[in-house]
């Protein structure tokens, strides 16, 4: 083979090999521009998705004017936890108020019913002392029980009371005592009551032990009612008593007002209208204590110290006389 043949032969197969080097080339460029053509179409958004994308922000920020039935229940799962717990805390703050509501009835009846009685009430009850004739003997020294009574008797007979007439009246009581229960002594409310029926034909009255307060003597002078109550005297602020004052006594309470109880005290000529300050008298009110189950018997003699302590276990006690 000539040379010339020979750089022939090696053109050609060099042109074969350049042929075949730019198929390869254009070979990898379809590849690779499909490859990316390829990916571009995969995640290119489509025209549709685009829509509902823009649907779903679009339906988010105007929830709150939309009427589709999918956000109404979103919304509501969402708000569902917040209602619950307002639910539970109106029901708590319900309940509060009620609680507040019924504390604030109770104590407004409470109020109500103290502040019904008016400030002041008067009954007028015929008076005098249970010495008439300034005789402070054993005798007229006892007889506030009767005083008392007799009082009540002519209050509820519209009958003036004169000295003459509560003196024979208390002599008649005594002897009538005397008779039919051995002797004159000291009375315990329920004695009192027995002697105001049986002696001075008195119907309508009644003792109330346990009383707790003064507002229950007040409710029974408004209602016109007369109160009799028994007193550990000594404990009474009367400056007109012999002093230390009596062991026990008993007076009628016609009235108050802003000064006090006002009285009918048969103990000193000045017991016309006596007014007692409200806590003193509610201290000194103290039944005798003597009958059965009690710690002296009745017509029991003790000396006045040792009788002056015994009173004090009295229990509180109103009598009252009703018209």
């Amino acid at each position: 083979m000539s040379n010339l043949d020979n750089k022939f032969n090696f053109k050609v197969l060099r042109a074969k090999r350049a042929g075949s080097s730019f198929r390869r080339i254009i070979i990898l460029l379809i590849a690779i521009m499909t490859i990316v053509g390829f990916d571009a179409w995969i995640f290119l958004p489509s025209k549709n998705s685009g829509e509902s994308d823009s649907s779903v922000k679009t339906g988010i920020a105007s929830a709150p004017l939309s009427g589709t039935g999918q956000e109404e229940k979103e919304n509501v799962r969402e708000s569902t936890p917040v209602v619950e717990q307002g639910s539970l805390q109106g029901v708590a703050s319900t309940e509060e108020k009620t609680s507040t509501t019924s504390e604030e009835k109770i104590s407004g009846r409470l109020e109500e019913k103290k502040g019904s009685l008016p400030e002041e009430a008067y009954l007028e009850v015929p008076w005098a002392p249970q010495a008439p004739k300034a005789v402070w003997d054993d005798l007229h020294n006892e007889a506030c029980e009767e005083a008392s009574l007799v009082m009540a008797k002519y209050w509820l007979e519209n009958k003036k009371l004169t000295a003459e007439a509560m003196e024979e009246e208390i002599l008649k009581a005594v002897v009538w005592q005397e008779e039919n229960w051995d002797g004159h002594y000291d009375l315990p409310a329920e004695k009192i009551v027995e002697l105001a029926k049986e002696y001075f034909k008195i119907e309508k009255i009644k003792f109330v032990y346990n009383i707790e307060n003064v507002e229950q003597i007040k409710e029974e002078i408004v209602a016109g009612n007369l109160v009799l109550v028994p007193a550990a005297g000594r404990l009474l602020d009367n400056p007109y008593y012999r002093q230390p004052g009596p062991v026990y006594h008993m007076l009628a309470i016609k009235g108050f007002d802003r000064k006090g109880m006002i009285t009918n005290d048969p103990g000193t000529k000045r017991g016309k209208d006596f007014r007692f300050k409200e806590d003193n008298l509610w201290q000194a009110i103290h039944d005798w204590p003597a009958g059965m189950g009690r710690s002296l018997e009745f017509g029991q003699e003790i000396s006045k110290d040792e009788a002056a302590i015994k009173i004090l276990e009295g229990q509180k006690v109103m009598i009252v006389v009703e018209r």
